[in-house]
């Protein structure tokens, strides 16, 4: 997401986003 678009605060759920050959790597998204 855009880190400007979000505060401490602000409320975000967390998607995992797949690698090249790795584990899954927990990214945050606007709730």
């Amino acid at each position: 997401c855009d880190l400007d678009a979000i505060r401490v605060g602000h409320r975000v759920k967390v998607v995992f986003k797949p690698t090249d050959g790795g584990p899954p790597v927990p990214m945050f998204t606007p709730a």
